[in-house]
Formats: C-alpha cells, sequence, structure tokens
C-alpha cells in the first residue's frame, strides 16, 4: 500500500493548473452509492483500515482549518469501499475513515473511484459546507487532470474564478 507523503515545499506538488483534461465522466446507470462517516457495506468490518487499497491520490484545504486527506478504493468481496487517509495533526499520526461504497457489479475500478469521489463530496459540500480543496498534494491512480475534472464535478463555479496568484 502506498503511504502518502506531504509535500513541504512547493516543487514536490504536481502541476495543478494546465494539466490535460479527460473526458467527462459517465455515469453508470445503476449506480446506487452509499455515502457518509463510517459508511460500510452491510456485515463488513475493518477496524484498522482496508487490506490492499488502491491510492488514488491526495488533496489539501487550507482555507480555514488545515485538513490533509489521502484517498483509496478498497476492493472487498462484493462493494467497492471509498476510504479517507486523513492526517490527525492532533495526534500525528494517519487515521483511516470508511466514507462510502457501491457494489462491484454496478462499476468498474475507474467509474466506482470517480463517481464515489463526487458523490462523497457533494454530500460534504452539502453538510458540512466543503470548499474546493487548495490543491493537490500527489497524484496516484488519478492524474492531476481527473482531480480536477472531479472537482469541478462538484464545484463547477471553481472554473469561474480568475486563477489564483501563484497558480
Amino acid at each position: 500500500m502506498k503511504r502518502p507523503q506531504i509535500p513541504m515545499s512547493p516543487s514536490l506538488l504536481p502541476q495543478q493548473r494546465i494539466v490535460g483534461m479527460p473526458d467527462t465522466f459517465e455515469r453508470p446507470n445503476p449506480f446506487e452509492s452509499v455515502i457518509g462517516m463510517d459508511e460500510m457495506p452491510p456485515g463488513v468490518r475493518y477496524p484498522k483500515g482496508p487490506h490492499n487499497p488502491d491510492y488514488l491520490g491526495q488533496v489539501e484545504w487550507a482555507s480555514n482549518l488545515i485538513r490533509v486527506v489521502a484517498f483509496y478504493l478498497h476492493r472487498s468481496r462484493r462493494h467497492w469501499v471509498l476510504w479517507e487517509y486523513w492526517y490527525d495533526d492532533n495526534w500525528e499520526r494517519w487515521e483511516w475513515t470508511s466514507v462510502g461504497y457501491v457494489p462491484r457489479e454496478q462499476a468498474s475500478m475507474r467509474e466506482a473511484a470517480i463517481h464515489l469521489m463526487i458523490d462523497y463530496w457533494r454530500a460534504e459540500k452539502l453538510k458540512r459546507k466543503l470548499e474546493h480543496y487548495g490543491w493537490i498534494n500527489e497524484t496516484g491512480y488519478f492524474s492531476a487532470g481527473e482531480w480536477r475534472m472531479v472537482g469541478l464535478s462538484v464545484w463547477p463555479e471553481v472554473a469561474k474564478q480568475p486563477p489564483r496568484e501563484g497558480d
């Protein structure tokens, strides 16, 4: 399993703005995701986090509170499960939280990763007023362009804003 690294210099960040944009993401039908903190498929438990998940990448929010989160997709027996691996700076350690799942028969790995992320961030935007991430810390299964398209699917208003100084 890939362990996330928090970049300590702007030179360690992947390209943020000028990236190749992938094709739009067509949502499978049906795609019956279940989203929420600590959401797991019925009867499935991973008290210490997932076993061998795929690393999607890491983003960071730095508006009013700094939050660093790596995202992983785990293939369980019957479901794709989306996980946050977030840095708890109070205890100086990484913590696992499952945040959603979808039946594997309804989506490929790519479709599950993209649409679980979109569904999760849309729910967090509504429930907790989550804003667009500040930057992409690391790429993984998702390229920088794919992270950008997922973000724009949730926060389309960001595309209309002028670039910030330094972007």
